[in-house]
């Protein structure tokens, strides 16, 4: 980009008012010298700063627009106030700048300003005057629009993380929840006390409310062990029969599919016709839940997995252990379909091209290399180790493990978008899911939320702001192919290399920005659609069976991993549709021979 100036930059304010203020900063060559209130010397020679003067309209027509949301502490007599306020910049280019460019150069303007966030006005405003003078000669006109947020446009800033707050009231809601996770395991009432850190009377009454709604059932001949039921649940003494008597039957299944979350479990069981469900539980915990039927020609067989993830080496060991036992029970399978929930890949062109092919909330992600021609691409990519740099001892990138499966086939299927009658099925088969879990799922709805599509984006210390996606039209959701990936948390790294990185605390903001920076690196270099809580135990399970044919089928709920506290809301509504497109597919895939 060229640094040489061959105009002067006037800064000239266009709305001014306590709530709501606009300036605008172009290039001129001719001055309007009435309107001149200062005129800058020494290092901003140049710049010229125009009065006030209430008979300029902000700008109605432009080639690009950044819209995001900032948290400003106002100062009050008594105690300070918590407003939020959104910004928007308007860019103008010159009439050579190729529309490519624009949005290079919008895209590091705005990374500059996230760098180190300015949030009082003169900062900000210094910070865009500083952009205009030290180059990008491609931008004619910056406008910045500041105004604070009326009740009905604040923004409710997403949630990164599963935790709770410290101070938010247990409900029943939660001992469900816990329950479910563990599914089909069952939880012993001191661990969930101890999780919820509550008493286990609390949990005995919350148990009792459960089990009245029969949402929840003591296991026979254990010592005050729950486990997640349902109304037309399967008879529990089936659990106790050999094991044997689950896996016979002339049609073997040829298609396995893999759920995590109960809500996928459940919208799995709702597209399998003629279906059995097989729960066998044994005191050790492992315990495994077969659901056998037919989807389109095909047999198969679904299982829900204890929570995975590689928050403890368990969890990874019952993830890998429980693919591995699937597949040895049921040998004849040839396919196997990973189903769940995933983060949508932060991309930048989503801020700034409105017509960019972005993954949204709803969505559907389908593992593959990036194009079916490129064999050297992975379909999934998991960061098991981060590297730091020896001088600073700060992290500088990520060490990782690939899979691809041999065949595609299921991803093949997936990306015939342009075919009608995929995309019909998908819809159809989606909204019957959700019709027939709404009817029997109470208060928890599968419907699609209606919460707004936000982008979160840290800026240092702490602080993010929030964009609205940039293409708020598309309400229908998509399905979109491509590489997935997962990543080890930064706080599990750091507990094997016992230390913490750069004397800060393992639960700082700076580690949130820290791992956000990998995060953007990693997504980006691996070319990555969306990013799970980790699958690359179940993967290698699979791969371990020596079967060839598996693809990841990820709805998305958020902008992180997936189970993030501001994706619960989508969780249902995403597995309807990625359980929808999984019918679809299995519709169109051949019978095995």
């Amino acid at each position: 980009m060229s640094t040489e100036r061959h105009s002067l930059i006037v800064l000239k304010p266009i709305i001014r008012s306590p709530t709501h203020n606009v300036i605008r900063i172009e290039r001129k060559q001719d001055l309007d010298t009435d309107e001149i209130l200062h005129i800058a010397g020494g290092d901003h020679a140049g710049v010229i700063v125009n009065k006030f003067t209430g008979t300029y309209e902000p700008l109605e027509e432009y080639d690009l627009l950044i819209n995001f949301s900032v948290w400003l502490t106002i100062p009050g007599e008594k105690s300070d106030e918590k407003r939020q306020e959104i910004r928007i910049i308007k860019f103008i280019f010159d009439n050579v700048t190729e529309k490519d460019l624009q949005h290079e150069c919008a895209e590091k303007i705005f990374k500059d300003i996230i760098s180190l966030f300015p949030r009082d006005y003169l900062t900000f405003i210094k910070r865009m005057l500083k952009i205009m003078e030290d180059g990008y000669e491609e931008i004619s006109v910056i406008e910045i629009d500041m105004k604070f947020a009326d009740e009905n446009e604040v923004i409710e800033m997403p949630n990164d993380y599963d935790s709770e707050p410290s101070d938010v009231e247990i409900t029943s809601a939660h001992v469900q929840e816990l329950l479910e996770h563990a599914f089909p395991n069952s939880l012993k009432v001191s661990n969930m006390a101890n999780v919820l850190k509550c008493t286990e009377d609390e949990i005995h009454n919350f148990l009792m409310e459960l089990a009245d709604k029969a949402i929840v059932g003591k296991v026979d001949n254990e010592d005050d062990e729950w486990i997640r039921i349902e109304k037309r649940h399967i008879d529990q003494t089936i659990a106790f029969k050999k094991q044997e008597e689950g896996y016979e039957g002339k049609e073997q299944p040829t298609i396995a599919i893999i759920t995590n979350l109960y809500s996928e479990k459940k919208a799995i069981d709702a597209i399998i016709e003629n279906r059995h469900t097989f729960h066998k539980y044994r005191a050790s915990g492992e315990n495994n839940i077969y659901t056998t039927g037919n989807i389109g020609p095909h047999r198969v067989v679904a299982t829900k997995l204890p929570s995975v993830g590689d928050s403890n080496f368990n969890a990874y060991i019952s993830a890998s252990g429980g693919t591995t036992r699937l597949l040895g029970n049921y040998q004849d399978v040839v396919h196997v379909i990973i189903l769940g929930a995933a983060g949508a890949v932060l991309n930048f062109s989503n801020v700034f091209n409105s017509n960019v092919n972005s993954v949204k909330l709803g969505d559907v992600v389908v593992s593959n290399s990036r194009t079916f021609t490129n064999k050297e691409s992975p379909s999934y990519v998991y960061a098991n180790k981060y590297t730091t740099d020896r001088d600073t001892d700060e992290y500088d990138g990520y060490l990782c493990s690939s899979w691809s499966p041999s065949d595609n086939i299921l991803a093949q299927i997936a990306s015939q978008t342009n075919d009608a009658s995929l995309m019909n099925d998908w819809e159809v088969f989606t909204q019957e899911i959700i019709d027939s879990l709404n009817e029997s799922a109470g208060d928890n709805s599968f419907s699609k939320p209606n919460e707004a599509d936000v982008l979160k984006v840290p800026v240092g210390g702490g602080n993010f702001v929030a964009i609205p996606h940039q293409n708020p039209e598309r309400s229908s959701s998509k399905i979109h192919v491509g590489p997935i990936g997962g990543m080890k948390s930064i706080i599990e790294n750091e507990n094997d290399n016992n230390k913490s990185i750069a004397n800060e605390s393992l639960n700082s903001d700076y580690i949130k920005t820290v791992y956000y920076n990998l995060k953007e690196k990693f997504t980006k270099e691996n070319h990555l659609k969306a990013i799970d809580a980790g699958s690359e135990s179940i993967i290698s399970a699979i791969q371990g069976s020596c079967i060839g044919s598996w693809s990841l089928v990820r709805g998305i709920t958020d902008y992180q991993n997936g189970l993030s506290r501001s994706g619960r809301i989508w969780q249902p509504y995403a597995a309807a549709r990625a359980a929808g497109l999984v019918k679809a597919i299995l519709e169109r895939l051949p019978p095995s021979s």
